[in-house]
């Protein structure tokens, strides 16, 4: 059986919603985490209930934010081991003949740059030698893979949809 007691933990979105689940979990089973959200309120409710669980507010379309709270993360945690990249919004409802544009940009900085950003300032941290990420959760599809920082060998997948 797996276990994440002792590991170092890493969630972005993860105050409220799924985010707040996953984090519930890692706590549950002996992790430390740290959170990061937009939603400062639901971060101080997360403290409260919660008073092991590292917090900071981040916007994960800001890269210059995402490379200060990773290293924020790293520091107060002693390293990373786990990289849950659970930020994303929901995008706008249209046709592409009336989508507005802005808004399908604001989409991709948080669902596809955010993403990315998050997950190679992680890398870029240095302090997640063996570590996992369990990333991406969108579309109700999760996917873990283990990390091989020496690449000697492939990554393993798995993915889990629902």
């Amino acid at each position: 059986m797996t276990t994440s007691k002792g590991k170092r933990v890493l969630v972005t979105a993860g105050a409220g919603g799924i985010g707040r689940a996953i984090t519930e979990a890692f706590v549950a089973d002996g992790a430390s985490v740290f959170v990061c959200d937009i939603d400062e309120t639901a971060l101080q409710n997360m403290q409260t209930q919660l008073p092991g669980v590292k917090t900071a507010v981040c916007d994960i379309a800001d890269r210059a934010a995402v490379s200060n709270m990773v290293a924020e993360a790293a520091a107060a945690l002693g390293g990373l081991d786990v990289l849950v990249n659970n930020a994303g919004i929901a995008g706008p409802t249209a046709s592409v003949a009336d989508m507005d544009p802005d808004a399908w940009e604001a989409v991709l900085r948080v669902n596809l740059t955010g993403t990315f950003t998050v997950d190679q300032a992680f890398r870029r941290s240095g302090r997640h030698r063996g570590a996992c990420r369990l990333s991406c959760i969108r579309c109700r599809t999760i996917y873990f893979r283990s990390i091989d920082p020496d690449r000697r060998r492939l990554p393993k997948r798995f993915v889990i949809s629902g």
